[in-house]
């Protein structure tokens, strides 16, 4: 399992993350969103470009288990 995170402090909501992935900031909670690996809908290269495309480095990916 993986956790999204979205830091508060530096996005802009400029809205390149939500161009590789749609409806981000409405599924996100708690400005995170639980990513499960074995879930054929999650793209991970989509998840991945997001982080990429971020200009302020607001997004990032963590590990929460095993």
């Amino acid at each position: 399992m993986y956790m999204l995170i979205i830091d508060p402090r530096l996005c802009v909501d400029c809205g390149n993350c939500e161009r590789r992935l749609p409806g981000l900031h409405t599924r996100v909670t708690d400005h995170q969103l639980l990513i499960n690996e074995v879930n054929p809908d999650v793209d991970f290269i989509a998840v991945f470009r997001a982080i990429g495309d971020c200009l302020t480095e607001a997004l990032s990916l963590r590990r929460i288990n095993g």
